[in-house]
């Protein structure tokens, strides 16, 4: 799987740290509720079984190069080879 960019996969921390200029969007877009946020985020849900591998591109923007490096961390750990 390659991903692209990445401000969205943990969508609480994009919420919380995000900043004021997207902030809105992202609650129109996840909602409001943390449980919700939560299942809508991919960083949640990298637990074996998954795919072979990913390749996960990102931004050269702080929120998309943190939730990316999270994410490619915890499919690693899970045991699903990931690059950043």
């Amino acid at each position: 799987v390659i991903l692209l960019d990445g401000a969205a996969y943990d969508v609480p921390r994009q919420i919380a740290e995000g900043g004021t200029f997207m902030h809105d969007r992202y609650l129109e877009a996840f909602g409001s509720d943390p449980a919700r946020q939560k299942a809508l985020s991919p960083t949640f849900h990298a637990a074996a079984p998954n795919v072979p591998s990913f390749l996960i591109l990102h931004v050269a923007r702080a929120d998309g190069t943190a939730q990316s490096e999270q994410l490619g961390e915890v499919l690693r750990k899970a045991g699903t080879p990931a690059e950043v």
